[in-house]
């Protein structure tokens, strides 16, 4: 048996227990199944004499990395906080021309995402949607659509940032 066929044997025997094993981690089937794919990526030709368990040891290293980049994210946005809530109730005249500056920074930044990127943070920020619920709407994995709401995010704070 050659080593290709050996990894499609690994493959069809692994796949719904790994995807079992991350979602158990994760809390996210869908998420589950891309990261065993980027498991099977990952793996190797090269790979130790037992796959299955090198390949539960990328699983485990990626479902956690998802979770800790997953926790930073929810640091760095409280994505429960309506975007109503950041604009004063009585501002003066001041920080009335420092939010609509930068309200047209914000769109502006918006307007140079690539179209898919663009939807994905609007529908989020603005719409209040879930990430699962955008994935859905789109076409996405939940996983694409973490990452282009990362991505939409970034370009908007570089681009406030730039403008201080």
């Amino acid at each position: 048996m050659t080593k290709s066929q050996q990894r499609v044997q690994v493959h069809i025997k692994s796949y719904e227990i790994l995807v079992r094993y991350a979602a158990s981690i994760t809390k996210d089937w869908a998420l589950s199944e891309d990261i065993v794919q980027e498991a099977f990526l990952r793996f190797d030709a090269k790979s130790p004499n037992n796959a299955e368990s090198y390949l539960r040891r990328i699983v485990h290293n990626l479902s956690i990395d998802h979770l800790r980049k997953q926790q930073r994210e929810l640091q760095r946005f409280d994505h429960e906080t309506p975007v109503a809530s950041f604009v004063e109730q009585n501002p003066t005249q001041e920080s009335a021309l420092a939010q609509k500056q930068e309200l047209e920074l914000v769109l502006t930044a918006l307007a140079e995402l690539p179209e898919i990127t663009r939807r994905v943070v609007e529908m989020h920020r603005l719409e209040g949607l879930k990430l699962r619920e955008i994935a859905s709407s789109l076409n996405l994995s939940v996983t694409q659509t973490h990452e282009h709401l990362h991505r939409g995010i970034k370009h908007c704070m570089r681009v406030l940032n730039a403008k201080k």
